[in-house]
């Protein structure tokens, strides 16, 4: 009887340590499958974000660039239109003094 029950403890004793051992594992496992989804859903968050942000970015530079080249335009256009209108004024006060002299 004493046998018996000191086997029948070191086989309880061993199948607790194996459930334990598998418990354990199974939840380590757990915990690294959830880490490593938390970890890549991070990450496609991170370059999702960082790609929006270069979009966004590149978007405002060429909405810059374009509205500058447009003023610098809008600039020159008006400065040719003036001294044209210079010249113009100039050629008819020449012609009328002349016409007049």
């Amino acid at each position: 009887a004493t046998t018996n029950f000191a086997l029948a403890n070191v086989t309880t004793n061993f199948a607790l340590a194996l459930a334990t051992a598998a418990t354990n594992f199974g939840l380590a496992f757990a915990t690294a499958t959830t880490n490593f989804a938390l970890s890549l859903a991070t990450a496609a968050t991170n370059f999702a974000t960082a790609t929006a942000t270069a979009a966004t970015n590149f978007a405002l530079a060429l909405a810059t660039a374009t509205t500058n080249f447009a003023l610098a335009n809008v600039t020159t256009n008006f400065a040719l239109a003036l001294a044209t209108a210079a010249t113009n004024f100039g050629l008819a006060f020449a012609t009328a003094t002349t016409n007049f002299a």
